[in-house]
């Protein structure tokens, strides 16, 4: 009996102090209060595992939050190269027009309706022009990167689980949300184009065929446009020089 209530000592004096590294002093009182219910078994930094009448309980907030960023950083990236896409359509079109008014008399016998067509061409440029600047593609980009430093930060904190949650939370709040499909982007991407692994609360995190093919039919969708996009005028400029070669 005197052995073992000597290594109880032990274990409880051993507790409280690495619950106080671990946790600071305001988690390390919080926890000595519920010792009666709780065993406490810290298992790394960030995580704690609450065993409590034989339920075990795991915290991985880190996961989320590192999980989170990923996203925003793949959300940002998107927001820049749309932007830039934009950027490059409206000055590819612009020329275009321009190409089309100062050889009009040469296209005018190809196409009968130049006029119309350098005119409609002219009105989706501005139409173009100010829909992307609508966007805002510029701005939405630099708050995910706002957001993403600030949880890189949050994850290197050492906190307790609750105060790090809130201020998850609180970042989250303070910037716009992604969209879905940039987390199945970052699934993709880590799972099988780098061939890494990736869980959370202990579950390993796979793709799924859904969503294999939602990657691959918006990738298929997004580049083909871009193609189609950007042919098109080479193909108008072109093909009275095509035709007139056939004949």
């Amino acid at each position: 009996m005197q052995r073992g209530a000597g290594g109880a000592l032990v274990r409880w004096l051993s507790f409280r102090w690495v619950t106080v590294i671990q946790w600071g002093y305001a988690s390390a009182l919080a926890a000595f209060a519920y010792r009666e219910c709780y065993d406490y078994e810290v298992l790394r930094p960030h995580h704690l595992r609450l065993n409590w009448n034989g339920i075990t309980i795991v915290s991985h907030i880190n996961d989320t939050i590192w999980i989170t960023s990923r996203v925003r950083m793949i959300a940002e990236r998107k927001a820049i190269r749309n932007q830039n896409v934009s950027y490059l359509a409206v000055t590819y079109y612009s020329l275009f027009t321009v190409i089309l008014s100062i050889f009009a008399n040469y296209y005018k016998a190809p196409y009968p309706a130049l006029d119309q067509i350098n005119l409609a061409a002219s009105v989706i440029v501005l139409v173009a022009s100010l829909v992307a600047a609508g966007f805002r593609l510029e701005a939405r980009a630099a708050s995910f990167r706002e957001c993403y430093l600030k949880l890189q930060r949050l994850y290197d904190e050492v906190l307790a689980d609750d105060e790090k949650k809130l201020k998850y939370r609180d970042i989250l709040m303070d910037f716009p949300n992604h969209s879905p499909h940039d987390y199945k982007d970052l699934i993709v991407n880590h799972t099988v184009l780098e061939g890494k692994s990736l869980s959370i609360d202990g579950k390993d995190l796979t793709h799924t065929y859904p969503m294999m093919c939602s990657w691959l039919a918006r990738g298929a969708f997004y580049y083909g446009l871009l193609i189609v996009l950007f042919v098109s005028p080479i193909v108008f400029l072109l093909w009275p020089f095509l035709t007139l070669r056939a004949q």
